[in-house]
C-alpha cells in the first residue's frame, strides 16, 4: 500500500512534535558568600549543604538529570517508533473503482476510499484483518423511476459489512453481516428520473457509505462483481477504473 505520507517523514515529524513539547529550563546555581548554601531549582524546601559537598553534590544532580533526560528521549523514540508500527498513515483513497452500466440506463459503481491494517495484529498474513471504507452509487439516467432496487456486491475477500449508509440486507439479516459469498443491499427508496425532477441529481442517484472488514492482505481489495437484482434489467460486465 502506498501512503501519502513516508513512514520516516512521519516519524520525524512526531519526534519533532514530541521533542518540541519538552522545552528544558537551564538553572543558574549561585553560591552565598555567606552561608556557602546550595538551593536547588525545585519547589521544595533546600537544605544548606557544606561548600566542600557543593561540587560533587552540582555534579552528581547535573550527571542524573543527564542520564533522565537521555533516557526519557530514548522512551520517546521507542514510543515513536511503536506508534508508526501499529498506527499507520492511512493510505489516501487507493482511487480504485469498478462500474457498471444496467440497460444502458442505470449506473453502478463500488469505489474503494481507504483500507487500513486493524487490530487484533496477527502473525499469520492471511488471517489479518483489514478495516475498509467503500462508497456505492447509484445512479438513474433513464426515463422510468428506479424503486425499490437491489444491488449484489461480490465480495471475495471474507468480508464482513459492518454498515451500508442506510441500506439494508436482503435477506434482513442484520449488521454486521457475513458477506464473503457477496451481499445483496436493498433499499425502499425511490430514484427519480431527470425529467421529473429537473435533472436533480441528489433525486436521481444515492452514495452509499460501505464499512466493513476484510482478511489478508489481498491483491485486490474491490469485490469482483456488482449488478443490479433486477430481471427486467441487463448489466454489463464490471469495468475497472483506477482514479490518479
Amino acid at each position: 500500500m502506498k501512503f501519502s505520507i513516508s513512514r520516516k517523514l512521519w516519524s520525524a515529524f512526531l519526534g519533532f512534535r514530541i521533542t518540541s513539547a519538552l522545552s528544558l529550563t537551564i538553572y543558574t546555581v549561585k553560591y552565598s558568600d555567606c552561608d556557602q548554601s546550595f538551593v536547588p531549582p525545585y519547589p521544595y524546601t533546600h537544605t544548606v549543604v557544606p561548600s566542600s559537598s557543593l561540587k560533587t553534590r552540582f555534579f552528581t544532580t547535573m550527571l542524573m538529570t543527564t542520564a533522565r533526560i537521555h533516557l526519557l528521549l530514548l522512551l520517546l523514540h521507542l514510543f515513536s517508533f511503536a506508534l508508526i508500527s501499529f498506527f499507520p498513515v492511512p493510505g489516501s483513497a487507493q482511487n480504485f473503482a469498478i462500474a457498471t452500466i444496467c440497460n444502458s440506463s442505470v449506473g453502478i459503481s463500488y469505489n474503494l476510499v481507504s483500507i487500513a491494517k486493524s487490530f487484533p495484529y496477527v502473525s499469520d498474513p492471511s488471517e489479518q484483518p483489514y478495516a475498509f471504507r467503500a462508497n456505492l452509487e447509484i445512479f438513474n439516467a433513464g426515463k422510468e423511476d428506479l424503486r425499490g432496487w437491489e444491488v449484489f456486491i461480490g465480495y471475495v475477500n471474507r468480508e464482513i459489512l459492518v454498515s451500508a449508509g442506510g441500506a439494508l440486507v436482503s435477506d434482513s439479516s442484520s449488521f454486521p453481516v457475513n458477506a464473503s459469498n457477496g451481499v445483496t443491499l436493498t433499499s425502499s427508496s425511490t430514484l427519480k428520473t431527470g425529467i421529473e425532477t429537473a435533472n436533480d441529481l441528489t433525486q436521481m442517484g444515492v452514495v452509499l457509505e460501505l464499512k466493513g472488514t476484510e482478511f489478508g492482505k489481498n491483491e485486490s481489495s474491490l469485490p469482483n462483481n456488482i449488478t443490479l437484482v433486477d430481471p427486467n434489467f441487463q448489466c454489463s460486465e464490471p469495468v475497472l477504473s483506477v482514479k490518479g
